[in-house]
């Protein structure tokens, strides 16, 4: 019986250690890897972030001269200064304010730019993306659907997808595409 009394104790061992982590006295770990008690309120996703937090993006850019910049990310709001170059966009819900861009790629979803500058070319590739010039924008690419343009002077625009909008107080040149795409006047 000596072969079966140890494989016995072993599995007691086991079984007694299975819920237990070090250092917590048997309590469940919070995100923070804090113990937390029995009856404890779960942490929530509102918590305010930590600010040594170093994945989180720096919202606020800066362009020299003409800099190129990429911008990424998920539901973040952006403040960029200075006269930009190329401007990056890739991602969805992001909120956007610029001074002005040589030219601007959006790939991705529900973006809102805003410059206060002008834009020498603006290419959309995707979806539900609204942007609005105090100036002008010299030429509009659109392959997508439900994108809003908005300023005083467009240049030219070209648009594949459908139940977009441009907005201006010019009749810009270009081809606009079936599928209930419109450019109009501005009122």
């Amino acid at each position: 019986m000596r072969p079966l009394t140890i494989p016995l104790i072993a599995a007691a061992l086991l079984l007694g250690l299975t819920g237990c982590v070090p250092g917590t006295g048997g309590n469940p770990l919070n995100p923070a890897g804090d113990p937390v008690s029995p009856g404890a309120p779960a942490a929530t996703t509102t918590d305010s972030p930590d600010p040594s937090d170093t994945d989180r993006p720096d919202t606020d850019q800066r362009c020299a001269d003409g800099q190129p910049l990429e911008l990424d990310g998920q539901g973040l709001e952006f403040r960029v200064t200075g006269a930009c170059g190329a401007v990056s966009v890739r991602g969805q819900d992001l909120d956007i304010d610029l001074e002005s861009a040589a030219s601007i790629l959006i790939e991705g979803q529900r973006t809102e730019i805003e410059s206060r500058g002008g834009i020498g070319g603006l290419e959309i590739r995707g979806d539900d993306n609204d942007v609005s010039s105090d100036d002008s924008i010299d030429a509009v690419s659109i392959s997508g659907q439900a994108n809003e343009i908005e300023a005083p002077t467009i240049g030219s625009v070209a648009i594949q997808g459908g139940g977009n909008v441009i907005e201006s107080d010019n009749e810009p040149s270009g081809s606009v595409g079936d599928g209930g795409n419109v450019v109009k006047r501005r009122d």
